[in-house]
């Protein structure tokens, strides 16, 4: 239950940094999560 929590609210301040660095954000994610795999 409080994973979830802590999920949803990564998700949404992810969705929110997304929209003000699209690029930017999008490259680090994808380089953090193939970096975390």
């Amino acid at each position: 239950s409080k994973f979830q929590v802590h999920q949803m609210l990564n998700e949404m301040d992810e969705l929110k940094e997304l929209k003000n660095n699209p690029h930017r954000d999008f490259y680090n994610c994808r380089k953090v999560d193939t970096h975390i795999h």
